[in-house]
């Protein structure tokens, strides 16, 4: 979202529902806040304006975090946005224009989240068992650990729905969805396809699930 983009937005708020452009102004100063405050005191987290916060936000942990422009904090059955990085490499990267409602994220390694994603209330982890780092443990107990943790990725325009768990290994395509209660493991996903499943273990293309309802 840019600038040109967001004056257009507001017009269009004030135009059709204004009494909506308090609660978006709100959302949007309360976003600023939070970009400023981690640009001065946590430069490992990085957010792009305009952000707009309508629920709760949290993100802590030692790993690098990059939330682009445009993105959207809303309320769900659980917090907004929880972020927790469990090591010094981490890398969450979560793209432009997504709306993230009851998202929590665990990541070890990297967890990336391409545009406009929509989520409900889910879980992103990349490691089977979210442990952060412990200086006492001996080299070879660390890496024996991390073997455990690998990238985790979604596309753009991607749909998770509610109570969907994504773990180590798991690679959404862009304009898919993840149907409700849905787990995914080590799990590959096409482009444009529909995954249900507690685990995952197929999907159908969303053009062929299309063709089938208007045939019948």
């Amino acid at each position: 979202m840019n600038y040109l983009e967001l004056t257009h937005k507001l017009i269009h708020i004030l135009l059709t529902e204004p009494r909506l452009l308090f609660c978006y102004f709100k959302a949007l100063l309360k976003g600023f806040g939070y970009i400023a405050y981690f640009r001065l005191f946590k430069p490992n987290i990085v957010i792009k304006f305009p952000f707009f916060v309508y629920y709760r936000l949290k993100i802590s942990g030692p790993g690098k975090v990059f939330i682009n422009r445009g993105c959207s904090v809303y309320a769900n059955s659980f917090d907004g946005l929880v972020i927790t990085t469990l090591s010094r490499h981490a890398q969450v990267i979560i793209g432009k224009g997504c709306d993230l409602g009851g998202m929590t994220i665990r990541c070890s390694n990297r967890i990336s989240v391409g545009d406009f994603v929509m989520s409900a209330n889910c879980l992103l982890q990349d490691s089977l068992f979210a442990v952060r780092r412990q200086p006492n443990l001996k080299r070879a107990d660390q890496v024996e650990r991390e073997k455990t943790s690998s990238s985790l990725s979604i596309g753009s325009r991607v749909w998770l729905t509610g109570q969907t768990i994504l773990l180590a290994g798991t690679d959404i395509g862009d304009e898919s969805v993840l149907g409700v209660g849905s787990l995914c493991f080590d799990r590959k996903i096409a482009k444009s396809h529909l995954a249900v499943g507690n685990p995952v273990v197929s999907s159908v293309s969303i053009e062929r699930l299309e063709k089938m309802v208007s045939s019948g």
